[in-house]
């Protein structure tokens, strides 16, 4: 079935949404990697560190906020628009910031007492993300309902969660070596040449992996609702209306 809960009905779907939206993907891509591309082009003192990290962190949840919607538009059968899109994911991005903020904060804090428990925290609050932009409601709404629909299907996410994380350390390194390679060839002295050829690599390397992450999360809540609670796309997708 189309909205069974497997690891390979989601990637496939999500793989399917992807690719048929690739400029809409590769414009998520850009808005993730633009910003950090310039800032790390930038020199490195305290200030522009932080700032980078901050502005890093404020794109990549909105992109996130922006797929999550664009996502719902074509399991609606509606075009994805990118604008449209980044209009939602603005009027939605402080809920986002203190959702993902919350989840960042309490996965690191199961790492630091043991690999285990950190796993376990993020397959339960994997899509309190989505759930804060299509259901609304409060911090509290978002990691309750997270734990609520992910119960039962925590192997099958952690799965997800690991082939997607080697997917994207094997993107970063790609992108890494070809930096050292611009790096070895003294092409690093003309900021120029560096600008146009680290932010395709980041584009289409680490900044799609970042927006298929994205995309997978998404379907994956698309799927839980329907599985677990039998809820159409039509009546997920009435919620932006």
């Amino acid at each position: 079935m189309d909205n069974e809960f497997t690891i390979g009905q989601i990637f496939d779907k999500s793989f399917q949404i992807f690719t048929s939206n690739i400029v809409f993907m590769l414009l998520a891509s850009l808005l993730i990697s633009l910003p950090s591309t310039i800032l790390n082009m930038l020199s490195g003192n305290v200030y522009i560190v932080l700032s980078s990290v901050l502005v890093t962190v404020f794109i990549v949840f909105l992109a996130q906020a922006l797929v999550v919607y664009g996502v719902f538009q074509h399991l609606t059968g509606r075009k994805m628009v990118f604008s449209q899109s980044l209009k939602v994911a603005l009027r939605q991005i402080v809920p986002v910031l203190v959702v993902a903020f919350v989840v960042i904060s309490l996965t690191m804090l199961g790492f630091l007492m043991l690999v285990i428990p950190g796993a376990i925290v993020h397959t339960m609050l994997w899509v309190a993300v989505p759930v804060i932009i299509v259901e609304k409601g409060g911090l509290g709404h978002a990691l309750r309902r997270s734990m609520t629909l992910t119960q039962g299907y925590r192997w099958r996410i952690f799965f997800l969660m690991f082939i997607l994380g080697v997917l994207n350390s094997l993107m970063q390194w790609i992108e890494q070596m070809a930096m050292a390679g611009i790096f070895l060839s003294g092409m690093e002295q003309n900021l120029t040449q560096v600008f146009l050829v680290s932010l395709p690599l980041s584009v289409l390397l680490s900044g799609m992996v970042g927006v298929l992450i994205s995309v997978v999360v998404t379907v994956g809540y698309y799927t839980l609702r329907h599985e677990v609670e039998m809820v159409a796309p039509g009546d997920l997708a009435s919620v932006f209306e």
